[in-house]
């Protein structure tokens, strides 16, 4: 008998749980401007679609880094969309925060997940 097991690393995506770490909703609410911007960003059926389609379905041996793992994170950690999501960091306050990031995107992801 013979069989593989992989792991995935997925993007950061707006739970119940991430939605309670502190400065993680933050990052994420950054995080999804610039990605819906560059048109990279996945929600949580796009990003398994993408695992299956292109990753353990797409024929061949699977790419996994160094630890055996497949990343998905790869959009998201790409150098130019971490160097936005910096910027917009670095200048995002109470009073900017809607205008810099997309707290609505976030925000319906999040009610979804409670059924509204």
């Amino acid at each position: 008998m013979s069989g593989k097991a992989y792991v995935s690393v997925n993007k950061a995506l707006i739970t119940r749980a991430s939605a309670v770490i502190p400065v993680m909703s933050v990052y994420v609410c950054a995080m999804y401007k610039v990605m819906k911007a560059k048109g990279l960003h996945e929600g949580c059926l796009e990003q398994m679609d993408r695992l299956f389609r292109d990753r353990l379905y797409a024929g061949g041996e699977v790419a996994v880094d160094g630890a055996g793992r497949i990343r998905l994170d790869d959009w998201e950690l790409r150098p130019d969309v971490q160097a936005e999501i910096e910027t917009i960091l670095s200048r995002v306050t109470p009073e900017n925060l809607a205008e810099l990031t997309d707290t609505a995107g976030c925000r319906s992801d999040l009610m979804g997940l409670y059924g509204f």
